[in-house]
């Protein structure tokens, strides 16, 4: 059964969809794609750019996922749905690898 989509969800801003075959994996994709967006705005007042993005957004992104209680599922998930966006933005760079994104990763595994 598909999932309706809720009419109550803010637009996916058009360079950060993610094409992928599973209906699945995008939607969630996409939806965690609007909320770090919705965190970017709320940390610098702007909508995310075209990544690369920085860092330190990126890593303030996952101590802000687990401090509103996310699991460390869901957060790869959402580092995962982060790297396909930059994969589909032809950025060959995983996010996932940088210095400070790894130590904010560690941090929350404690």
């Amino acid at each position: 059964m598909l999932k309706r989509e809720d009419p109550n969800q803010e637009p996916l801003l058009p360079h950060l969809r993610v094409r992928l075959e599973h209906r699945g994996t995008k939607a969630s994709y996409e939806a965690d794609l609007v909320d770090f967006n919705r965190f970017a705005v709320a940390a610098t007042g702007h909508d995310l750019p075209k990544p690369p993005v920085s860092p330190d957004l990126l890593a303030d992104y996952v101590r802000d996922l687990h401090k509103r209680g996310f699991r460390r599922e869901t957060t790869r998930r959402r580092l995962c749905a982060i790297a396909a966006w930059y994969k589909e933005s032809d950025i060959e760079k995983d996010p996932r690898r940088n210095d400070k994104v790894k130590r904010a990763w560690d941090e929350i595994k404690k």
